[in-house]
């Protein structure tokens, strides 16, 4: 038998821009292009959300792929002249019994696998199960077990990356930056090993840790505040208040000395622990800022529904000034937006002195990037705070 899990692409914006009782609508429609593509004795359901999975017996991985591509193929030609759900997609992972699991758990396993690597390949897309992925599962979950025993060794640690004004040049906060010093493929990057993170459940222990080792470092300096990330797993964390609590009690940092970047895709995740979590984390006094802002679907729903203090405008806007005009547009705009808003603007992915130059008349509040500082280990910060300040006096602007 075949397990297919099929998971819409784009759904969310439907429900942004509509409502959820158009969203309801819509996946009533799409339950209605299941049930006409996939015949008894198939067994089709609904996981949650805008997840669903269909169970077709006596049907083998070329048959399962057939079913499928028929079936993705009606699915476009239903919705391409839909009125509010046109660009609404659908991508589709498949697992076989017995040569993919032998029960259920396995099949919906290698079944989510295959559905990861459809939407990682571009989404709206079938994927079967392999025997690369099976690799990629083995090294995931050695990853996740590497990392548990990182955190409980002391294999992680920080770095600070200088956050400037953008008139005085003055370093006023830093963010800290997590890295993973492994024994044996050396200092990794978060990208590497954040998703393992996300996924096992980790994330909140890490995240915690972050944030007692970060508010102890921070207190210690003059700047004005310390900038931490928050993944999406810990925003539906119970217990974000309270580990933000206990750092900030342990370390002595005043809570409005604290920023809690949240990236947009961690909020794509509409939940109502969200919204409670921000807004405890607002009434406790620290500051919340939208991280990358300009790289997800969601920026002006997420303006409106939480009450961010800043927005860091997305590196690669500041990469792509000489390349691309709308990029230089669209940093006027998201200014003008957040001075509409009474928010504060950091533009973020500066390298060069002509990005300086150029993105200084956009009047943000502050910079960050590689021209002012790479992310460095909390002792290195003492020995060259000198030469920092002498390097901004030497750019100073006029007020």
């Amino acid at each position: 038998m075949a397990f297919l899990t099929l998971d819409l692409d784009r759904f969310k914006s439907i429900n942004d821009t509509h409502g959820h009782a158009h969203g309801d609508r819509v996946l009533q429609q799409v339950a209605e292009v299941l049930r006409s593509s996939f015949d008894a004795p198939a067994i089709i359901g609904r996981l949650g959300g805008d997840e669903f999975a269909v169970l077709l017996p006596d049907a083998d991985l070329e048959l399962a792929q057939t079913t499928a591509a028929a079936f993705t193929e009606k699915f476009r030609s239903a919705f391409a002249i839909h009125d509010k759900a046109g660009a609404l997609g659908v991508s589709v992972g498949i697992a076989t019994f017995p040569a993919h699991g032998t029960n259920l758990r396995q099949l919906q396993t290698s079944a989510d696998a295959a559905l990861y690597r459809a939407k990682l390949d571009g989404k709206g897309r079938v994927s079967a199960f392999d025997r690369f992925l099976n690799q990629e599962m083995r090294e995931r979950a050695r990853l996740e077990t590497e990392l548990r025993q990182a955190a409980e060794e002391g294999e992680l640690f920080l770095l600070y990356q200088p956050i400037v004004d953008r008139v005085s040049g003055l370093t006023i906060g830093r963010e800290a930056l997590l890295r993973w010093r492994h024994p044996r493929y050396g200092v990794l990057s978060p990208s590497v090993f954040i998703k393992a993170a996300e996924e096992s459940g980790s994330i909140v222990e890490i995240g915690r840790w972050v944030l007692q080792e970060a508010c102890r470092k921070a207190v210690q300096w003059n700047e004005e505040f310390i900038a931490i990330n928050v993944s999406a797993r810990q925003l539906l964390s119970l217990d974000l208040l309270s580990h933000v609590t206990a750092a900030l009690d342990a370390s002595g940092l005043s809570a409005d000395r604290l920023e809690l970047e949240i990236t947009e895709t961690s909020l794509l995740e509409d939940r109502p622990e969200v919204a409670q979590n921000l807004a405890a984390l607002k009434a406790l006094g620290a500051k919340i800022v939208m991280d990358d802002y300009g790289s997800g679907y969601s920026s002006m729903t997420n303006l409106r529904r939480y009450a961010f203090d800043k927005i860091k405008i997305d590196c690669a806007y500041a990469a792509a000034l000489n390349d691309d005009p709308v990029a230089e547009v669209i940093i006027d705009c998201a200014v003008a937006l957040a001075r509409s808003l009474g928010l504060a603007v950091v533009i973020e992915g500066v390298e060069t002195e002509e990005q300086r130059l150029r993105l200084v008349q956009k009047a943000p509040d502050q910079l960050q990037g590689f021209l002012f500082g790479r992310p460095v280990p909390d002792h290195v910060l003492s020995s060259t705070s000198f030469a920092r300040k002498r390097e901004a006096a030497e750019w100073r602007l006029p007020h």
